[in-house]
C-alpha cells in the first residue's frame, strides 16, 4: 500500500513539474494579459494575500506541535516572506511558491533522512535550473541564474515545511 502511495506521488509529482514546463511558451502571455486588466500593482496585492495567506494556516498547524516547533517554522517563513515581498514583479513571487510547493511535495515522496533532504534539494534545483534552461529557448520568455536560485530557495522552503509538518 505505501509504495502505491509513493508512486502515485512521483507520479503528481511528474505532472506537476509537466505542467510548469508545459506553460512556460504561454505565461508570458497570460501574464501580460493578467497586467493589463489587473494592473501591476492589483496583481502584486493578489499574490502577496496569497502568500501572506500560507503563514496563519502553518502557524495553526504547528501550535499542535509546541511553541518551540512553531516558530522553527514560523520564523523562517516570515524571513522569506519579507525578502520576496520585496521582489519587483509579481510572477517571481509565485515561482517562489510554485517551487515552494514543488519541495513540500519531493520532500513527501523521497522522506526526511539528511540524504534523502540532499536528494530533494538536488532534485528541486535541477527542475528549477532546466525550467530556467528552457526559457532561455522560448522567444517570449529570458532564463535567468537568479531565477534558479529562486526556484531553489523556494523548493528549499517547501523542503523545511515538509519536515516540519511530518
Amino acid at each position: 500500500m505505501k509504495l502505491f502511495r509513493l508512486q502515485r506521488i512521483w507520479i503528481f509529482i511528474a505532472l506537476y513539474i509537466s505542467a510548469i514546463y508545459l506553460t512556460l511558451p504561454v505565461m508570458r502571455f497570460f501574464l501580460n494579459y493578467l497586467y493589463s486588466t489587473l494592473g501591476k500593482e492589483n496583481l502584486s496585492i493578489i499574490t502577496n494575500i496569497i502568500l501572506i495567506s500560507v503563514l496563519p494556516f502553518l502557524a495553526f498547524l504547528g501550535i499542535r506541535k509546541g511553541i518551540f516547533k512553531t516558530l522553527l517554522i514560523v520564523i523562517p517563513i516570515i524571513v522569506s516572506l519579507v525578502f520576496i515581498l520585496h521582489m519587483e514583479r509579481p510572477e517571481e513571487r509565485m515561482h517562489f511558491l510554485e517551487y515552494g510547493v514543488l519541495g513540500f511535495m519531493v520532500t513527501k515522496a523521497l522522506g526526511l533522512r539528511f540524504k534523502q533532504v540532499l536528494l530533494a534539494v538536488i532534485f528541486i534545483s535541477l527542475a528549477g535550473s532546466l525550467d530556467e534552461f528552457i526559457q532561455f529557448f522560448l522567444p517570449n520568455r529570458v532564463g535567468d541564474l537568479r531565477d534558479v536560485v529562486m526556484n531553489a530557495a523556494g523548493g528549499g522552503l517547501g523542503i523545511w515545511v515538509g519536515w516540519f509538518l511530518r
